[in-house]
């Protein structure tokens, strides 16, 4: 659906913490391109007045894009279960989108979070000047300290999978998740165990390009140079071993406009419980989840739509298969020349 409807289009998903199922009236919807996505994205408009961005699976998708979608609802669970926010939201991390419902089971899969805040980065950066550069890399490492405290790594920190809010506060929002994975699962790049001094380069790499002219993908610790105020900074950041290189938020300590960053809420015996089996369960999702339960796993595989399930086996018959059928026929020959046998011993012994 795409523009004005007449009559709301009603999405069933569930909720991110409890799994209870929940509708969303739809009354229109709008592309959002994120250049470089594996997902489909719009904004859409509630009857209740709220507006969600849904990301989804594009119409030729295939098994990345699959693995994209789960990831980005893994990740964003992961985060709203760890800080815990109130329903208006208040306590979510400003520096992470935070998800209002999601699917894995429908026949069109999805997940929904509440409305970016400020504009695509790609659009506002490159006009970045003086302090503002400052409170851009401030919101950087802001958010990727926020993430990194779920134990995630976000795996792709680039302009597009980031919006930029003008003003003085908290200037960057992580928007994208669609590659982030737990701390030592194998990286989506290249296999290796995922690591927060991953991000943190990342996020220096991009300064140094929008800021410093580097080339993008073969960024040099020299890069950073022009920018004074970043040298302190980077101390550390361009270690050969993620492990070696400091934290976002001990990077955040040392920029010249540093910015609060959120902090989990303690966990409860049931919602760490209610994690592990999020994280743990894989490919082992109820066919029916029950709303007191934790959610549907979105990591565990999706099931094909009938036209394309692996045919049944064939039921063996009865009788047995083809090397039962021999040895029968092979008892049936025996008898039939034990019964000669004695029919001509007993002709012979009469004669």
């Amino acid at each position: 659906m795409t523009g004005a409807a007449a009559v709301p289009v009603r999405w069933r998903g569930r909720h991110p913490v409890t799994g209870a199922q929940q509708e969303l009236s739809v009354l229109d919807e709008q592309p959002l391109a994120l250049p470089g996505s594996l997902l489909r994205t719009s904004r859409v408009r509630l009857t209740d007045g709220r507006r969600l961005v849904v990301r989804r699976l594009p119409e030729d998708a295939d098994a990345a894009a699959e693995r994209a979608l789960d990831d980005e609802i893994r990740a964003l669970v992961r985060l709203v279960r760890r800080y815990r926010p109130d329903p208006d939201g208040t306590g979510h991390p400003p520096g992470a989108a935070r998800i209002v419902a999601y699917d894995v089971d429908g026949a069109d899969p999805f997940v929904a979070v509440a409305e970016h805040r400020g504009a695509p980065a790609r659009t506002v950066v490159p006009r970045l000047i003086g302090a503002d550069q400052h409170r851009f890399a401030a919101g950087v490492f802001a958010a990727l300290a926020e993430v990194a405290a779920a134990d995630l790594v976000h795996g792709a920190v680039d302009l597009e999978a980031l919006t930029v809010e003008p003003g003085a506060g908290r200037a960057v929002q992580v928007v994208t998740f669609e590659r982030a994975v737990a701390v030592g699962e194998p990286r989506r790049a290249d296999g290796r165990p995922a690591h927060p001094g991953d991000d943190v380069r990342a996020a220096v790499d991009l300064l140094a390009v929008a800021f410093a002219d580097a080339r993008a993908g073969a960024v040099r610790a020299d890069d950073v140079h022009s920018l004074g105020w970043l040298i302190p900074a980077v101390d550390g950041v361009f270690a050969a071993r993620p492990e070696d290189r400091p934290s976002a938020a001990e990077v955040l300590t040392r920029l010249p406009a540093p910015v609060a960053v959120a902090s989990p809420r303690a966990d409860t015996g049931a919602l760490d419980a209610a994690r592990r089996r999020f994280d743990d369960l894989r490919g082992v999702a109820p066919a029916r989840p029950v709303d007191a339960e934790p959610p549907t796993d979105p990591r565990s595989p999706r099931p094909r739509p009938a036209a394309v399930r692996e045919r049944p086996e064939r039921p063996r018959s009865r009788g047995g298969g083809a090397g039962d059928m021999g040895v029968a026929w092979l008892v049936a020959a025996v008898l039939v020349v034990a019964a000669v046998l004695v029919v001509v011993f007993a002709l012979r012994a009469g004669a």
